[in-house]
C-alpha cells in the first residue's frame, strides 16, 4: 500500500470575539510564505493505490508553528497502531530530514518517498569550487580527505542546533594556507577549513535520495504525491477544513476527523458507483492556453 501526507493551515474564525486570544493558549500565530493565520495545523494522511479508492487514514491537527517533519514519525506510529501502514510513503520536502529517512525504514519498515532539500552550500549554488560532495570520507578510519589529497587532522562527534548528530572534521592550518586551492575552498576568514555532516547512515540515505532526484522515471512516480493537494482542496472548499469551529486543540482535532470520515464515505460511494477522480482543477486564464 502507498500513502501520501499534506498540511492545511487552520484558523480560528473572528466569528468568536466573546474568547480572547489570551485565554486560548494552544493557538498559535504562523506563516509559510505569503500566508499568516492564527490557529492549527492539519496534517492529512490517505492511501494512493491507483487500483483502490483514495481513503484518508490518518488525521493529525497540532499548533500551527509546528515543524510538519515533527509530525511524520507520529504518523508511522499511530499508523502502525492501527495496522495501516504504507510500504511507501510519499510526503513532501517539510516532512522529511536525513534522520527521517533511514529511522522510517527502520523502526517501521516504511520507504519515504522524498524529494530532500537541496545542497545550501555556496559553491553548489555557485556552480564552482569544492563543496562537501569532492571530499572524501573514510569513514572507517575517521578522517576527511580533501580534492587537493590533504587529510583532515580532527574528527569528532557533534550535534546541531536541534540536538541531531554531526560529525565535525577539520584541517590542518599548515596545509590550508598553502593551499593554491584555498579559493574554491571557503570564502571565510579561518584559517583552514572544516566540514560538518550527518553519521554515515543518514549520509548515504541523504545522498542516494538527492541521486534518485535526478531521475526523469522517479520525478514520474513521485507526481502521484501531488494528489494529496486535491484532498485539501476537497476539505477546504467543500467542507471548510480550513476553519475552526470550535475552542481548542482537542476539539478542533476532533472537528477535523468528522470531516475526514465524511470524505471517505463520500468517496467509498462514488468507487462503487464506478465514478473516476476528478482531474485537476484548471483556472480561467489556464484554459485560454493553446493545448501543447
Amino acid at each position: 500500500m502507498k500513502t501520501r501526507s499534506g498540511a492545511a493551515k487552520q484558523a480560528i474564525p473572528y466569528a468568536i470575539p466573546h474568547i480572547p486570544a489570551t485565554r486560548r493558549p494552544e493557538m498559535h500565530y504562523s506563516m509559510k510564505r505569503q500566508f499568516e493565520w492564527s490557529g492549527y495545523k492539519v496534517h492529512i494522511t490517505e492511501t494512493c493505490d491507483d487500483d483502490a479508492a483514495h481513503l484518508v487514514t490518518h488525521v493529525e491537527t497540532c499548533p500551527a508553528m509546528q515543524l510538519d517533519m515533527t509530525s511524520t514519525a507520529g504518523i508511522h506510529e499511530r499508523l502502525a497502531a492501527r495496522e495501516l501502514l504504507p510500504a511507501e510513503h510519499c510526503v513532501d520536502s517539510a516532512y522529511i530530514n536525513a534522520r527521517l529517512l533511514v529511522g522510517s525504514r527502520l523502526d517501521y519498515g516504511v520507504a519515504l518517498k522524498e524529494p530532500v532539500r537541496g545542497v545550501a552550500s555556496w559553491q553548489f549554488h555557485a556552480g564552482q569550487g569544492y563543496d562537501l560532495s569532492h571530499f572524501t570520507i573514510d569513514w572507517e578510519g575517521e578522517q576527511d580527505i580533501c580534492p587537493q589529497g590533504k587529510v583532515s587532522v580532527s574528527w569528532r562527534a557533534s550535534r546541531n542546533t536541534n540536538g541531531s548528530p554531526r560529525i565535525f572534521a577539520q584541517f590542518s592550518r599548515s596545509d590550508c594556507t598553502a593551499c593554491a586551492a584555498w579559493a574554491l575552498c571557503t570564502v571565510t576568514k579561518a584559517a583552514r577549513r572544516h566540514v560538518y555532516f550527518h553519521p554515515r547512515a543518514e549520509y548515504d540515505a541523504l545522498n542516494l535520495a538527492r541521486l534518485r532526484m535526478r531521475d526523469p522515471a522517479w520525478k514520474e512516480r513521485y507526481h502521484g504525491c501531488a494528489g494529496v493537494e486535491g484532498t485539501l482542496s476537497q476539505g477546504v472548499r467543500a467542507v471548510g477544513m480550513r476553519r475552526s469551529r470550535y475552542i481548542g486543540l482537542a476539539e478542533t482535532g476532533l472537528q477535523q476527523v468528522c470531516i475526514a470520515a465524511g470524505m471517505n464515505v463520500s468517496r467509498i460511494v462514488n468507487w462503487l458507483d464506478g465514478r473516476p477522480c476528478a482531474q485537476t482543477r484548471v483556472t480561467p486564464f489556464s484554459a485560454l492556453a493553446p493545448v501543447a
